[in-house]
């Protein structure tokens, strides 16, 4: 199974094989995205029916101009909690301070939304509404083939 972050910026097409995250609340796809924010490298929801990218980052969301699909196939959800992520958990990259972020989802608002899992902050936080909110409990993606991918 070959997985690729391949980078992109607005009003680009979407690959082919980009991983789909989620659905909005007004029914649009979201995919999934890693981009770097404030020395931290983030999970990154794009919607493209509206061109937002989003990260979320110290209690709020934010909108980013670079980011990088995660592409490939063969991806799973895996329930978590708490902040406990599976070996196989998909990571974004690290944050400033060396922390492995990982990519997750949950149910909000009749959505399915993607953010970032931070095990110090024990839960998925996503953006959402301008905030940055936090779930204890969520799905975190893996890659049934490997240990860890960055």
């Amino acid at each position: 199974m070959s997985i690729y972050w391949i980078r992109s910026a607005p009003y680009e097409d979407i690959p082919r094989d980009a991983v789909r995250g989620g659905t909005d609340i007004d029914g649009s796809k979201i995919y999934v995205g890693r981009a770097f924010y404030e020395g931290d490298q983030v999970a990154c929801k794009f919607i493209p029916r509206h061109q937002m990218y989003r990260v979320s980052y110290v209690g709020k969301e934010h909108n980013v101009t670079n980011f990088d699909y995660l592409t490939g196939e063969g991806f799973c959800w895996a329930f978590s909690r708490n902040g406990a992520v599976p070996l196989n958990a998909v990571t974004t990259g690290l944050s400033r301070n060396g922390e492995s972020l990982y990519i997750g989802r949950c149910l909000h608002e009749n959505s399915l939304q993607v953010g970032k899992v931070q095990q110090s902050r024990n839960g998925l936080l996503i953006p959402f509404g301008f905030e940055e909110l936090l779930f204890r409990e969520y799905e975190v993606l893996i890659n049934p083939y490997v240990d860890s991918i960055l």
